[in-house]
């Protein structure tokens, strides 16, 4: 197989289009944009027939160890066990006898990608290296980004998807963050030319997960800013026993160019799990923007307008807190204009509510109440 790592090599150097090895299976040859070889390359360099062989591992979850056993098909001076964690070079693990046969890894710590190989040492300056073998542990804690879930009505920015892991919070099609940006989970993250962030690189099946917290159940005007070449995508919300169904659209003119896709969903009240399922390749998603339907977006009249309820600090912080001598229902913040950013239900007439997001600026406090009144007041921040 030698022959193949000297072709690429060849061509290369002589200036032809590239050649690039790839075993399909879990490990990459030639990374192409960074012109650069694999550690994997040594399945071609350096395997043997008469090398370790019928290599596999095996992972208890109750030791939280990963079992190593392979076939010795010649006699070896010494074997050594060597791993990988997360895609970073292998390194010497063990080293045990020439006759050995099986190894456990006792050391396993936290989730991850776990690759092994053995390496038989034959004399001084020959090795036979087996085919390397990889597993991937799943992490078993989430949690909300910046363990804030995101309020709903309100935005949710797609790279701030939950704090977890593959299979747990997010599943993406490979092992690296393509993109490149803001975070280094293995969700694809790209700069956007316009400022802020996109997730990329979208392959059919993969999927995301983020903790919101929605006021009260209701039908919301959800709109998702989407970005396609040529393509066009697609794309599903789920939230509890509710679904979006497949939205579907066509491409929208550049992977910067982003399009407002504009639907309609129910939405369970209180902390849930938002899904957001791949339903084709070749788009990004920037964000989905949660607003009340018109008919549900509390307005101001001129008898609510007169201030019947105490509200500090004004300008507010971090924390606004609001005292009436009726009960609270909900409490809504809106922009000057009028959009809907954050809403929370209460059932008392002294409330709390956190406004850390909020930027620098003028918006409207919305108070309901039990009796059916509203109350809308300035706030300042």
């Amino acid at each position: 197989m030698k022959h193949y790592y000297q072709y690429v090599k060849n061509i290369r150097t002589n200036g032809f289009a590239n050649a690039v090895w790839d075993d399909g299976g879990d490990f990459g040859m030639y990374k192409r944009a960074q012109r650069t070889w694999d550690y994997t390359k040594d399945v071609i360099l350096l395997s043997h027939e008469s090398g370790p062989d019928a290599f596999n591992i095996n992972y208890d979850e109750n030791s939280s160890s990963i079992g190593l056993n392979w076939v010795n098909k010649s006699s070896y001076n010494s074997i050594i066990i060597e791993r990988s964690i997360n895609n970073a070079a292998f390194t010497q693990l063990a080293t045990l006898d020439a006759g050995a046969t099986s190894y456990t890894d006792n050391s396993i710590s936290g989730f991850g990608y776990y690759a092994y190989r053995v390496v038989a040492n034959v004399n001084q300056s020959t090795s036979y290296y087996s085919y390397p073998q990889q597993h991937y542990i799943m992490p078993t804690e989430r949690s909300a980004y910046n363990n804030t879930p995101a309020a709903i009505p309100g935005v949710v920015e797609a790279e701030a998807f939950d704090e977890g892991g593959e299979g747990l919070t997010f599943h993406d099609a490979d092992t690296e963050n393509l993109g490149g940006a803001f975070r280094t989970t293995e969700v694809d993250i790209a700069q956007m030319d316009a400022g802020g962030y996109h997730v990329a690189y979208v392959n059919y099946g993969e999927w995301l997960e983020y903790t919101i917290n929605v006021a009260k159940e209701a039908t919301y005007v959800v709109k998702a800013l989407v970005a396609s070449d040529d393509m066009g995508g697609a794309f599903t919300l789920k939230v509890g026993n509710e679904t979006s169904g497949s939205i579907q659209f066509s491409e929208t003119g550049g992977w910067q160019v982003n399009n407002t896709i504009t639907f309609e969903m129910k939405l369970p009240a209180g902390k849930q799990i938002l899904r957001v399922e791949m339903d084709a390749n070749g788009f990004n998603l920037d964000k989905l923007i949660f607003e009340s339907k018109e008919s549900d977006t509390p307005t101001a009249s001129p008898a609510s307008v007169k201030p019947k309820a105490s509200i500090y600090p004004n300008p507010v912080g971090d924390r606004l807190t609001v005292a009436s001598d009726k009960v609270i229902e909900c409490a809504h913040i809106l922009s000057i204009n009028g959009v809907p950013l954050m809403a929370q239900e209460f059932n008392a007439s002294s409330i709390n509510m956190n406004t850390s997001e909020l930027t620098p600026g003028c918006y409207m406090l919305v108070l309901e109440y039990k009796d059916g009144t509203k109350e809308v007041v300035k706030l300042m921040k």
